[in-house]
C-alpha cells in the first residue's frame, strides 16, 4: 500500500552550490575572547555559564530557571561584549557603541506546492518572497515538490519558480506513487522519517481512491521533510492539512503547520518585537552587520568553543579565503568520543552508530575533506551537529549537542537558542 522506502546511509552527493559567498556583507564579527577563568569584566563572566551556577550567573536569574536564564544571559553577554560594551555599568545605564545590533534569527520556511505563487497573486507570499530574496528568511522546497508538479497543470511555471528555493530532502528515498520516479530524494536531514505517523495523524487511513491517496502521501512527505530538517514553518492553504496542525504539534512535530498569512504575521511580529521595525531595508541593514557564521541566532566570525574545565576544543570555525572550515569533537552523553572533524581530513568515526549526510559540492564550508552546502551528523536518528549555507552565503548552525569528556552538555543549539554550560568562547585569528 505504501510503496517502497529506501534507507539512507553514509555521505550523499545531492548537488552543487551556485550562490556567492560575500565577504563584503559580513559586517561586525566577534572580536574579543571570552574566558571565565581569567576575565575580570562581568560580561566575560556572564558569557561563560557554569551548569551548577555559582558566580557565572546572578542568583536572581537562577531562581527563574537555570537553563533558560543561562541561554538568555549568554546570548546577551556575547553580543554586547562583541558589540562594544566594556563594563556592567555601561549596560546598566544603557550606553551603546554606535551600530550595535541584536542577534538575528533566520526563520526557515518550507513551502507547499499550492503556494508556489507563479502569478504573484498571493499577497502574503509576495511579502515572504521579498524577505527570502533579502536573506531575512529562508524559503525551501522539498524534494517532493517536483512530484507534485508532475500531477498538475502548472508544472513548467511551478518548476521555474521553485528554482529560486533550495531543496531539502529526506532520510530515505520513497517510491510511493510511481515505481520508476521517486517521490522523495535523499537529503542532509538530521532526523529519521516519520512519514507514516504524519500521514496517520493528518489523513487517517490511506484513501481508497488512487489519486486522492497519492496526493495525501505526497502531502505527508512534504511535512515529513520539513520536520526532519526542523524547519520553523510548513506553509500551505490545504484545507485538509491545516486542521491537523494542533494534532501534529501534539505528536511532537516541531515544525508549525500554518497558512502563509499566519507565518508572515509571526515573522513580522518577531522583527517588530526584536528590532522595532518591519521595514525591509532597515532589516537588511541590520542583517548586513551580522558575522559570516550564525550559531542559533548569534552572529560571529572565526571563533572556538572549548570546555572550560579541560580546555578541549569542542567546536570551531576557521575563516579563510575559501570559506569556513569546521573543527569539532563530538561525544556521547557518557563522554565517549565518537566523531572528530578536522579540516582537510576525512571525518573520523570511532565505532558504529554516528553517520553524516552531506550535500556535497562547490560551497564555502568545509566539513572534513569535503565542501558542502549542508550537512548533518547524527546518531540513532538524532542530530549531533547540523548546519547549512544560507542564500546570501552565511553558514547557519541550527542544531548541535556537544558533550565534554565528563558527559556534561557544554553547548546546545536548537533553532535560535544557543546554550553554553561551562564553555569558553574565543576569537580565532585568520591563518
Amino acid at each position: 500500500m505504501w510503496g517502497k522506502l529506501l534507507g539512507a546511509g553514509g555521505s550523499t552527493t545531492l548537488g552543487s552550490f551556485r550562490g556567492s559567498w560575500m565577504p563584503a556583507a559580513w559586517g561586525r564579527v566577534m572580536r574579543t575572547g571570552v574566558n571565565v577563568s581569567y576575565g575580570r569584566d562581568i560580561l566575560q563572566r556572564l558569557a561563560v555559564y557554569h551548569g551548577k551556577g555559582t558566580k557565572a550567573c546572578p542568583a536572581r536569574s537562577r531562581t527563574r530557571g537555570r537553563r533558560r536564564s543561562s541561554a538568555r544571559l549568554v546570548r546577551r553577554a556575547i553580543q554586547n561584549y562583541a558589540g562594544g560594551y566594556r563594563s556592567s555599568r555601561e549596560i546598566e545605564f544603557g550606553r551603546r557603541t554606535p551600530g550595535v545590533v541584536r542577534p538575528m534569527y533566520i526563520h526557515r520556511i518550507v513551502i507547499d506546492a499550492n503556494l508556489i505563487n507563479t502569478r504573484g497573486g498571493i499577497t502574503a507570499m509576495n511579502r515572504l518572497e521579498a524577505l527570502h530574496d533579502a536573506g531575512l528568511v529562508e524559503v525551501f522546497q522539498t524534494s517532493t515538490l517536483a512530484a507534485d508538479f508532475r500531477q498538475g497543470k502548472q508544472f513548467p511555471q511551478g518548476q521555474q519558480k521553485a528554482r529560486r528555493y533550495a531543496t531539502i530532502g529526506s532520510s530515505s528515498t520513497a517510491y510511493l506513487t510511481n515505481t520508476n520516479v521517486a517521490d522523495s530524494q535523499l537529503g542532509a536531514s538530521g532526523r529519521e522519517s516519520r512519514f507514516m505517523e504524519i500521514h496517520r495523524v493528518v489523513f487517517g487511513e490511506p484513501a481508497s481512491e488512487e489519486a486522492k491517496r497519492a496526493n495525501n502521501m505526497r502531502d505527508a512527505l512534504h511535512i515529513d521533510q520539513a520536520s526532519q530538517h526542523d524547519a520553523d514553518f510548513f506553509i500551505t492553504n490545504d484545507g485538509e492539512i491545516l486542521p491537523a496542525a494542533s494534532r501534529l504539534d501534539a505528536a511532537g512535530i516541531g515544525t508549525r503547520v500554518c497558512t502563509a498569512e499566519d507565518c508572515l504575521a509571526r515573522v513580522t511580529a518577531y522583527f517588530a518585537e526584536r528590532y522595532g521595525t518591519t521595514d525591509l531595508q532597515a532589516l537588511v541593514q541590520l542583517l548586513s552587520q551580522e558575522g559570516p557564521v550564525i550559531v542559533g541566532s548569534n552572529g560571529c566570525g572565526g571563533v572556538a568553543f572549548a570546555d572550560v574545565e579541560t580546555g578541549e576544543e569542542l567546536l570551531a570555525f576557521q575563516l579563510g579565503d575559501a570559506g569556513a572550515a569546521i573543527r569539532a569533537i563530538i561525544r556521547r552523553r557518557d563522554g565517549a568520543k565518537v566523531v572528530t572533524v578536522v579540516p582537510g581530513h576525512p571525518i573520523s568515526f570511532e565505532g558504529p552508530g554516528p553517520s553524516i549526510c552531506m550535500e556535497v559540492g562547490l560551497a564555502p564550508v568545509l566539513v572534513g575533506d569535503k565542501h558542502c552546502r549542508s550537512f548533518a551528523i547524527t546518531e540513532n536518528g538524532s542530530p549531533m551537529l547540523a548546519g547549512r549555507i544560507l542564500r546570501l552565503g552565511r553558514l547557519l548552525i541550527h542544531e548541535a549537542r556537544l558533550y565534554t569528556k565528563s558527559g556534561r552538555l557544554a553547548l546546545r543549539v536548537a533553532r535560535e537558542v544557543l546554550e553554553l554550560s561551562g564553555a569558553t568562547v574565543s576569537e580565532l585569528l585568520a591563518p
